[in-house]
């Protein structure tokens, strides 16, 4: 049951809302009902109302005039957000993984298109890197993320799509990679897969393999720290190829290579529990001492050591105006053999595909350069030591690229490029 009052009604907005009080008189005594609300029509101050009142709760609010200014009815239910207890503990939770992470930012981006109203999109609708790292589609026959889903079938039913890379990120990719840098000498250089490549392969996804993008231009990229780790390698493993010709008895490939890098770092000898023999007797340190002296020089400058920076910075490499992805596959045939499951490989194991993303038929583009500041203390002629450092630099990355490879899976063929310039 509800009864009518005379009042003073006063309405303030808040952020949350309005804060809303009447003042009147019942049976003689000053009352004051307060209360909150999400919707009133403006701010009042000393407004005479009539209002009703069912208990003691507001249910209805009018001017003298009649005209109803506010209903309970329509006032939408207003909710007190659930504080959860808090209780304190000195144990730490455990970080959810990068693979739990991912899967969260996957679902959530699918829940957001859901909720734009955005029906019957497609994948390709998307640029490529959220299109293959949060916008994966899943296969619910076999309930697991489906790159086969996401990446277009050509007309031979092969899961192959051709990228364009966008003309302002060639513009900033030539930018970045322009000779006309003052105080750094740029020499530039491109290459073309001669397969399939794959960088990144390993690094955290849903699908539990991954491939390096871009994280702002949303292409595939090689990294400059790439290029440099391979070139690094390359060297290494050319000087120890040279040591091995000469002392074929001593070549121990896991017993020597750790000496040999040690060396040129200008490190200690490497412990005995890293290599079989003690620093007097190691075939290694005399013979590079003695062979090597110059190719040291020319290792810190390109790599730099612990004790000094290189004088060399690796670029990344982009694609040059597309880039082709094609969808590869792992069969693992003996899943509970390589698991250690099994005593023996058996033929009635049910293999385990494993879908990846590669790149293929793309030419990259990239550079190195020289810092010129490096040479400024030496004395003589520092443009012969800049160009002949820029020159053995960019031939140890063709070298290492032709013949060594770059990213995973290169024993078996992916990651060589040809026809450097």
């Amino acid at each position: 049951m509800t009864k009518e009052y005379r009042g003073k009604l006063t309405a303030r907005k808040t952020k949350k809302g309005y804060h809303i009080e009447i003042q009147y008189e019942r049976e003689g005594i000053p009352k004051k009902i307060p209360f909150k609300t999400r919707d009133f029509p403006r701010e009042f101050q000393n407004l005479e109302v009539m209002f009703e009142l069912e208990g003691n709760r507001v249910v209805k609010i009018k001017k003298l005039s009649g005209e109803t200014i506010w209903e309970q009815e329509t006032e939408r239910p207003h909710r007190e957000p659930v504080r959860k207890k808090t209780i304190k503990s000195h144990s730490k939770s455990p970080t959810p993984s990068h693979e739990i992470l991912n899967l969260k930012a996957h679902q959530n981006a699918m829940r957001f298109v859901k909720l734009v109203g955005y029906r019957g999109y497609r994948t390709a609708d998307f640029n490529p890197a959220l299109r293959f790292n949060r916008f994966l589609q899943w296969d619910e026959k076999q309930q697991k993320f489906d790159y086969g889903l996401t990446l277009e079938e050509n007309s031979s039913g092969v899961h192959l799509q051709e990228f364009t890379v966008p003309r302002e990120i060639k513009e900033r990719i030539n930018a970045l990679q322009s000779p006309s840098i003052s105080e750094a000498l740029v020499i530039p250089w491109r290459a073309k897969t001669t397969w399939r490549m794959i960088i990144g392969l390993g690094s955290p996804h849903v699908h539990e393999t991954a491939m390096t993008w871009h994280h702002t231009w949303s292409i595939p990229y090689i990294p400059g720290s790439a290029l440099k780790g391979v070139t690094r390698s390359w060297f290494l493993l050319t000087r120890w190829e040279e040591f091995a010709k000469n002392n074929p008895e001593k070549a121990d490939w896991e017993s020597t290579i750790p000496c040999l890098e040690a060396w040129f770092m200008d490190n200690p000898h490497p412990k005995e529990k890293d290599v079989d023999h003690k620093e007097e007797d190691c075939p290694v340190f005399p013979w590079a001492k003695d062979k090597l002296e110059n190719d040291s020089q020319l290792f810190k400058l390109l790599f730099g050591t612990q004790k000094q920076k290189g004088a060399v910075i690796f670029m990344d490499a982009f694609p040059v105006n597309k880039y082709t992805l094609k969808l590869d596959v792992m069969n693992v045939h003996y899943p509970k053999y390589y698991r250690g499951e099994g005593n023996y490989a058996a033929d009635w194991e049910s293999p385990n595909p494993v879908f990846f993303l590669t790149v293929v038929d793309t030419e990259f583009q990239g550079a190195i350069i020289v810092n010129k500041r490096f040479f400024n203390r030496l004395k003589g002629n520092s443009t012969y030591y800049e160009n002949k450092l820029a020159e053995e630099g960019i031939e140890l990355l063709k070298s290492a690229l032709e013949n060594h490879g770059i990213g995973a899976k290169t024993s078996v063929g992916y990651g060589y490029l040809k026809n450097i310039r």
